[in-house]
């Protein structure tokens, strides 16, 4: 299968660039265009994120996956375990497994987020009109450099829970942000 788009990550690889297919040899060694999305950090500089991962398709191999990526991709400078939740919506489903991780990253908010949803969809996520439909994975940057930048972090207990096992407290309501 070809995929048309340029890849700027270790986790994109598979990704052609210009539509031809390339051996790993020749990723590893070739120069992939990088894209500028956002503002970029002073140089030398890193951004702190934490991203939130769930998945209630095959969901303890989907998350180690995703952790997998993560790392390989970025500094890695905390998880949480996976905790199990309920789903949210209303619809019968299986419980989501969720986790967070918090990286340090040269990237601009707006590039992690379109890397993250790369990710997202080469590990096979769908995306459709149900918001709280299954999935395999959903990444999301829930703190951006010590700001909460997600509202379901107000909204989901669980994942207030799993950022205090990290160490980051919520101790502000999303009016006073």
């Amino acid at each position: 299968m070809a995929f048309f788009t340029e890849y700027s990550c270790r986790c994109c690889i598979g990704e052609t660039v210009r539509g031809d297919m390339l051996s790993s040899r020749q990723k590893r060694n070739s120069s992939p265009r990088r894209r500028r999305a956002g503002p970029r950090p002073k140089a030398g500089s890193l951004n702190d994120a934490i991203i939130g991962a769930g998945s209630n398709i095959h969901a303890d191999r989907s998350i180690r996956e995703a952790r997998k990526i993560l790392t390989e991709t970025f500094t890695l400078t905390a998880e949480s375990g996976p905790l199990m939740t309920e789903p949210v919506g209303g619809r019968p489903q299986p419980f989501f497994m969720n986790a967070v991780y918090r990286i340090r990253t040269p990237l601009g908010r707006t590039e992690l987020d379109r890397m993250l949803k790369r990710v997202e969809s080469r590990m096979g996520r769908i995306r459709t009109a149900d918001r709280y439909a299954p999935r395999i994975m959903d990444l999301d940057i829930l703190v951006w450099n010590g700001k909460i930048v997600h509202p379901d972090v107000f909204e989901r207990k669980f994942l207030r829970k799993l950022l205090r096992e990290i160490g980051f407290t919520v101790d502000s309501r999303p009016d006073l942000l």
